[in-house]
């Protein structure tokens, strides 16, 4: 299923992430699962280019689940530090409001959280980005593979078209050469043509072969 394998480096990174960047970009990311699908097609046709082989469509899903995966490790980092930096920023307080009006966090991983000395708005955000992470992962992995075989089905060789019919070979004057269908057509050397003058029943007879001819002429 991975037989080109070798040829997945470059390919799979580029159809990772680019569209990684386009699904951070405001507006543009609203067609986030095109760009994850469209990347994952490039890199079907990148890998089938430097491997000069065509992939088939089980190859073509395992590529495409790669690109979404970098997609989605892509956009959750991104989003972390975007979080992050809010809550150094002072979103802090924001970030505890949120996780009281959801319950709070259990007991247990509070006071784990607090022997690490980990403040309790940090906590959420690693626990709500590892969420997110594992949903992106689904999400895009299952529209990376879409991709993938869209373009395994797309960018598969076409076979060399078929041989047109078959005729028999033809002999001079247009006739069925002597021998038949599928058999060479024999030479006057290898006895094809009968030939007078000297053989026997030969045609056309030739000047001196035949009694009362012409003095020498062919009749």
């Amino acid at each position: 299923m991975m037989k080109n394998k070798q040829h997945y480096a470059l390919p799979v990174l580029v159809g990772g992430v680019v569209p990684s960047i386009l699904c951070m970009i405001p507006c543009v990311s609203i067609g986030c699962c095109l760009w994850v699908a469209l990347g994952a097609l490039v890199a079907v046709m990148m890998v089938q280019k430097k491997a000069g082989d065509a992939i088939d469509m089980g190859e073509g899903a395992v590529i495409g689940a790669l690109c979404g995966i970098i997609v989605a490790a892509v956009t959750t980092g991104f989003g972390l530090l975007l979080n992050l930096i809010g809550v150094g920023l002072g979103g802090a307080g924001a970030a505890a409001t949120v996780i009281q009006q959801m319950g709070g966090l259990p007991p247990d991983l509070r006071r784990a959280l607090e022997d690490a000395g980990i403040p309790q708005a940090y906590a959420g955000l690693l626990l709500g980005s590892c969420a997110g992470c594992c949903m992106n992962l689904i999400f895009y992995g299952i529209f990376g593979m879409i991709g993938g075989v869209g373009g395994a089905a797309i960018f598969k060789p076409k076979p060399p078209p078929a041989g047109g019919a078959m005729t028999p070979p033809q002999g001079p004057g247009g006739g069925q050469a002597p021998g038949g269908w599928g058999q060479p057509a024999q030479s006057p050397q290898q006895g094809g043509y009968p030939q007078g003058g000297g053989q026997p029943g030969g045609w056309p007879p030739q000047g001196g072969g035949q009694p009362g001819g012409g003095g020498g002429q062919s009749w």
